[in-house]
């Protein structure tokens, strides 16, 4: 009987990235980004959210930022907690310009 190969999708990226959240594993988050950007899968922004919280835990700010500037890039509209997030992340990060930047893109999807 022949072996069928299983080939990920972006449903499978999304969980792998969840659990990289979870995990403390942001280095693999973006791997796993760079892999679904190479196949051409759809990045939405359960993707984003994963891997920006995934930045986010192991205070990476940068990582994170990128990350967003990517989702504007990929056209993908953020939401409310993604953007809450990203606040409180360059907040940390004491990146209060951009910190204020993204309060004003939340306050205009309230």
């Amino acid at each position: 009987m022949p072996r069928s190969a299983l080939v990920p999708d972006g449903i499978s990226y999304n969980s792998a990235l969840h659990a990289c959240d979870k995990g403390g594993q942001w280095e693999e988050a973006l791997r796993l980004l760079g892999r679904m950007s190479r196949r051409s899968l759809k990045r939405d922004i359960i993707t984003y959210d994963a891997a920006v919280a995934s930045c986010g835990r192991a205070a990476q700010w940068g990582g994170a930022l990128d990350l967003l500037r990517q989702l504007r890039r990929a056209q993908v509209a953020p939401d409310c907690p993604l953007l809450a997030l990203g606040i409180e992340i360059l907040s940390a990060a004491k990146q209060w310009p951009l910190a204020i930047r993204l309060k004003a893109d939340l306050e205009k999807l309230e």
